[in-house]
């Protein structure tokens, strides 16, 4: 998940500076494990609780970045 932290981590900073190369060879269905931006995954949270769905759901890569 790529997003501003208060504390500096070298392992995530080079993981985030490293993440829009690294994801060009997430294809298939390695797709769902590409990096994601915490903005996108906190508003397909808000959409996914206004539809109220029931039961365990689990949300990939795909479906929060298009929601």
């Amino acid at each position: 998940m790529l997003g501003k932290r208060s504390e500096f981590r070298l392992g995530e900073r080079v993981a985030m500076l490293t993440a829009p190369f690294l994801s060009l060879a997430l294809l298939g269905k390695l797709r769902r494990y590409r990096p994601i931006a915490a903005a996108t995954v906190a508003q397909a949270m808000v959409a996914i609780a206004k539809e109220s769905p029931r039961g365990p759901n689990v949300f990939e890569y795909d479906g929060m970045v298009t929601a």
